[in-house]
């Protein structure tokens, strides 16, 4: 209750010191909150103001006593709120128990209170299912896209590196979000180096296949000049590999060479069949199909010319033979499609390998990650 004004005609000093407040009774209010002795500024306790009545304190004074204040008592069941430093903030000075920020932190996590520490099921299996498949679009590209737009494809692929390292940074006190941009970025890492790798080792030679031309029918005494834009050539009938001028030039590995004639020999060698350690020095050739008798088609051989050439001209030296200046070499096969998509089917297979041992790695890893959470191993 606030104290009455004085009546009308008075001055406060002319007036009861019952109507007349002293002044300095707010000022003694908030000392009391202050020092801890009433509740604080807005509490309902603390909204109004109780005025004593003369000589009610019990001091010896004047005959008017002296004007007092003091807090309102709170109302029935009220106690002080327990959990006041996560409501109002860290008070500053307050000093915590030894061990308290390892025992908040073993409790919730470094987020903080309400964010579990370990992973559940759900998060478990998006930890499995996102890298994988992440890595499923990168392989498709790999596949289908870097051939032609190779610069694309590896933008992408570090695009998403640098991302999933900033996501990994922001939210590294989220050990869900950390945990699952890490796992993505492992993937995108690993998948692009197999995704390159296989691509140059096979993929490549599928692709040279799937884009050049097929020709039929073809003399072995036809100017190889026609047919520079072959990928596959099949030979007519009575075309074969004459293993008895083949030579084998030996640098690190032996290139294999042995001419391609029919009945009548040409006066120049206009296509070789070639191949990579499957012949001796000189007269023997086993190279792919060369020994079934059935086989007169050849698959262009793209890789490796410099060696071929000259393995070629020691042939020539050799066996008094002549050759085109740019002659064709092919890989001697029955059936040129079975090589393309042989080419095809072991590039998909070194892809499909690598991210079946990247999700073993996962499942391994996602397994004991709740346990080492737990035992505070990341995120002191």
């Amino acid at each position: 209750q606030l104290a009455a004004p004085p009546p009308s005609g008075k001055s406060c000093g002319q007036a009861s010191p019952w109507q007349c407040p002293r002044p300095d009774s707010e000022a003694k209010r908030r000392h009391a909150v202050m020092s801890g002795r009433g509740p604080p500024p807005g509490h309902p306790a603390g909204r109004g103001v109780v005025t004593l009545p003369p000589n009610a304190t019990g001091r010896s004074g004047s005959g008017w006593g002296e004007q007092r204040s003091r807090a309102a008592p709170p109302p029935p069941g009220w106690a002080p709120p327990t959990n006041w430093q996560s409501q109002y903030g860290a008070v500053p000075g307050l000093s915590m128990p030894a061990g308290s920020a390892q025992s908040l932190v073993a409790a919730f996590g470094k987020g903080g209170p309400g964010e579990s520490r370990t992973l559940n099921r759900n998060q478990k299996t998006l930890l499995y299912i996102v890298p994988c498949l992440l890595s499923l679009v990168l392989y498709v590209l790999f596949a289908n896209v870097y051939h032609r737009a190779w610069h694309v494809v590896l933008t992408l692929a570090f695009s998403a590196f640098i991302t999933l390292i900033v996501v990994a940074y922001v939210r590294s006190h989220i050990p869900f979000h950390f945990w699952l941009a890490a796992f993505s970025l492992f993937a995108v890492c690993t998948t692009t180096l197999v995704g390159v790798l296989s691509y140059h080792m096979v993929l490549s030679e599928y692709w040279l296949l799937y884009d050049s031309n097929t020709y039929t029918n073809i003399l072995p005494s036809e100017p190889a000049s026609g047919y520079a834009d072959a990928g596959k050539l099949v030979f007519a009938d009575g075309t074969r590999v004459d293993a008895t001028k083949a030579l084998g030039y030996k640098d690190g590995d032996t290139y294999c060479v042995a001419p391609i004639v029919d009945d009548q020999e040409p006066a120049l060698v206009q296509f070789w069949a070639v191949g990579r350690n499957c012949c001796g020095a000189r007269g023997s050739f086993e190279c792919d199909d060369a020994w079934d008798s059935k086989a007169r088609s050849g698959v262009v051989a793209f890789d490796g010319r410099e060696k071929y050439s000259a393995a070629m001209k020691m042939a020539e030296a050799a066996y008094g033979i002549a050759s085109a200046e740019t002659p064709v070499l092919v890989h001697w096969v029955v059936e040129p499609e079975q090589i393309e998509t042989k080419s095809w089917r072991i590039g998909i297979s070194i892809m499909l390998v690598g991210l079946l041992i990247q999700q073993l790695m996962f499942a391994a890893i996602s397994l004991g990650l709740n346990s080492a959470l737990q035992a505070n191993m990341f995120f002191r």
